[in-house]
């Protein structure tokens, strides 16, 4: 089946008419048959793999039905056929990855730390009480007197403006300088930024996992969702800590619990996996559905991907599939691209407009949302 596979392509790649190339080569008689007839035992499986690579094709549900093949049998080998072909391994194919601690800059209830490359490797202790440049605003001068007075919920903002440039020059020094004066005060916010700095080795931070847990896990205790998130993808996966995946578990359901996305998707992973106790394929779905709302491109992929397997359904859910595909295609997620485009050749018109609407609803209401927000 794999040489015949691979070699059905041959006379495309080689530009040569197909019987002239196989003759020269030594082949069983039912894989030449397959190639050049379409006939014999190898034909059947062929002509559906072909099936598969054209858009819209018709006779994929009659191709399956004489195979006895079950449409999610055909996604999840189509599916395992193309992670194999970008080179990844099996087990890869299987289990959904964690996914790493996002940007900082997207973890919207954390005041943003971006990346800056190049940023002045100067102790933090070098600049104790920053200043700003000339051009503040009113409201920014009072936040500056408010926290050199000590007030830590100011001086978290401070630092927040100096990570982003908000009205000071962007410097990374002094934004680590105001966050470490906050976190020391308890500012469970300012704990999370400076446990990134540190592991990010960023603003003149010593390049510090220890460090860094320790933040994570001050501002953890104090119930704040992306540090516990974070410390549960540690615990997860062994970075930095011993792993512990009943830890992990419990830190992940706290996070998620307040709408973390991050957490949500690394609860999903852990309870499809079954990692932390028995699979649960129903828990994985809802948290991967719950991340998958709040915009989550890897969620929506692997919500797709569940919804087109039948994992944690009655049964496969080929519309609702290919809406979470097509969703997360928009924000380029490569997985879901491939998963699209094979997904479509499995519905047919009155299905295929149905799963359109459906995610062009969901992407008009995101819009809508995002514009209500921003007039607030």
């Amino acid at each position: 089946f794999f040489l015949t596979g691979v070699l059905s392509l041959l006379d495309v790649i080689l530009q040569l008419p197909a019987p002239a190339l196989l003759a020269a080569l030594d082949l069983p008689e039912d894989v030449k048959a397959a190639l050049l007839q379409r006939i014999g035992p190898y034909a059947g499986l062929l002509q559906l793999a072909e099936a598969t690579e054209r858009a819209g094709a018709a006779d994929i549900g009659d191709l399956c039905t004489q195979l006895g093949i079950e449409p999610h049998m055909l996604s999840a080998a189509h599916t395992e056929a193309l992670i194999w072909a970008r080179g990844q391994d099996q087990d890869e194919s299987e289990e959904a990855a964690f996914l790493t601690q996002a940007p900082v800059s997207a973890v919207q209830q954390v005041h943003p730390v971006p990346e800056q490359s190049g940023a002045p490797a100067v102790p933090a202790s070098e600049e104790a009480n920053p200043s700003p440049t000339p051009a503040l605003a009113a409201g920014a001068d009072a936040q500056l007197q408010a926290a050199q007075n000590g007030n830590p919920q100011a001086q978290c903002a401070m630092g927040a403006r100096y990570a982003t440039g908000d009205q000071v020059e962007q410097n990374l020094v002094k934004s680590l300088a105001w966050y470490t004066q906050a976190a020391q005060q308890g500012n469970a916010k300012a704990q999370w930024n400076v446990a990134v700095l540190h592991e990010q080795g960023l603003g003149g931070a010593q390049l510090d996992a220890l460090v860094a847990i320790r933040w994570y896990q001050q501002a953890a205790d104090q119930g704040f969702a992306a540090a516990q998130a974070s410390l549960g993808l540690r615990y997860a996966t062994g970075q930095g800590v011993d792993k512990d995946l009943d830890r992990a578990l419990a830190l992940l359901q706290q996070a998620a619990l307040q709408g973390d996305k991050e957490a949500q998707y690394n609860l999903a992973v852990l309870h499809e996996q079954g990692t932390a106790g028995a699979q649960d394929l129903e828990q994985a779905k809802t948290w991967f559905a719950k991340a998958a709302e709040q915009g989550l491109p890897a969620a929506q992929e692997r919500l797709g991907f569940m919804c087109a397997n039948g994992l944690g359904l009655e049964q496969p859910d080929l519309i609702e599939a290919y809406k979470w595909f097509f969703i997360a295609s928009q924000a380029n997620h490569e997985a879901a691209k491939a998963n699209l485009a094979h997904c479509q050749t499995l519905l047919d018109a009155d299905q295929l407009a149905q799963a359109q609407s459906r995610a062009k609803l969901w992407l008009q209401n995101q819009q809508d949302l995002g514009q209500q927000v921003q007039a607030v």
